[in-house]
C-alpha cells in the first residue's frame, strides 16, 4: 500500500509542477488559454514521471554511492520521459535548444517536488514528535 500511496503523492506533486509550467509558458507566449489536450498530456507525463520516481528513486539507500547513482538514474529517466513527451505532444522541437529547454523544465519541477516533499515529510516528523511527547511525557 505504501508504494501506491507514494505513487499518488508523486503524481499529484509532479503533475502540479508540470501544469504550473504549462500555464506559465502558455501565458508567456501570449496565449490566453491552455488547450484542453495539454492538460491531459500533462497528466500523462506526470503519471509516467511518478511511476519512474516510485521505481527508481532510492528510498532506502545502502551507501552514499547508491544515493548518487540512484538519483542520477532517476533524473536521467525523468529527462528521457519528458523529452519524449515534449516532442510527442509538440511542446518542444527536437533540437538542442528544445532539449535544453525541456531539461530546464525538468530541473524546475524536480526542485518544486523536492521542496514539497521536504515540507510534507517535515510536517509528518513534527506530528510524530508531538504525538510521542504526548504519549510519553517527560522523556
Amino acid at each position: 500500500m505504501t508504494k501506491f500511496r507514494d505513487l499518488i503523492q508523486w503524481f499529484v506533486t509532479i503533475t502540479t509542477g508540470i501544469v504550473f509550467l504549462c500555464a506559465l509558458t502558455t501565458t508567456l507566449s501570449g496565449e490566453e488559454t491552455i488547450p484542453t489536450a495539454m492538460l491531459w498530456q500533462a497528466m500523462l507525463a506526470g503519471g509516467l514521471c511518478s511511476l519512474a520516481t516510485v521505481l527508481l528513486f532510492p528510498s532506502e539507500p545502502k551507501s552514499r554511492r547508491h544515493v548518487v547513482v540512484g538519483i542520477s538514474l532517476h533524473f536521467l529517466s525523468l529527462c528521457a520521459i519528458m523529452l519524449y513527451c515534449g516532442t510527442r505532444f509538440g511542446w518542444i522541437d527536437w533540437t538542442l535548444s528544445g532539449a535544453a529547454y525541456m531539461i530546464g523544465c525538468v530541473v524546475l519541477v524536480y526542485a518544486f517536488t523536492t521542496g514539497v516533499s521536504y515540507l510534507i515529510e517535515s510536517a509528518q516528523a513534527r506530528l510524530m514528535d508531538r504525538l510521542l511527547k504526548e504519549k510519553y511525557p517527560g522523556s
